[in-house]
């Protein structure tokens, strides 16, 4: 388990770690931080900061600490989730061991390399101009919405709003 060094080595290139969440259970995962959503779709990794994955899973914790920090989180505490999830009864496994079991929790690093102000970024062909007007400027927001495409000044059902004076 990696935790985020805090010294600088001057022989490597500057990295980003991220945490690699791939949920492997049969039902999708939305949660919130940050005021942004993060969705874990079944059997889709997913990126997301050190942060983050501490507020959602316990991560970096030992196994028994981010299992019973997820059972809080998720909602995984209550008395469906304490069930047997096997048919065996001399199983102690329950459903919400074999929910947080089919979470996989990696760690990725990511180089940062410099480049150029005005290179293009290594993915971008440059042949995308849905953002440039004809002149070769970029394209203001205001060509795309009209007056009467918005709702100011209407009721809730529509109508203009009749203001006492």
């Amino acid at each position: 388990m990696d935790i985020p060094n805090t010294a600088i080595d001057m022989d490597k290139p500057p990295s980003l770690q991220m945490v690699k969440v791939t949920n492997r259970n049969g039902f999708v995962m939305k949660d919130r931080f940050d005021g942004v959503p993060y969705t874990f779709v079944t059997n889709e990794p997913l990126s997301i900061p050190p942060q983050a994955a501490y507020h959602f899973f316990g991560w970096p914790g030992d196994r028994e600490a981010m299992f019973r920090h997820c059972c809080m989180r998720w909602g995984w505490n209550t008395m469906s989730h304490i069930q047997p999830a096997d048919l065996d009864p001399k199983s102690t496994r329950t459903v919400a061991d074999s929910y947080f079991d089919n979470i996989k929790i990696e760690t990725v690093h990511f180089d940062i390399v410099q480049r150029a102000p005005g290179a293009p970024v290594p993915a971008d062909d440059g042949a995308d101009d849905s953002l440039m007007s004809e002149g070769g400027a970029p394209r203001s927001q205001v060509e795309e919405y009209s007056a009467s495409g918005t709702h100011a000044g209407r009721g809730p059902r529509g109508r203009p709003r009749k203001i006492d004076v």
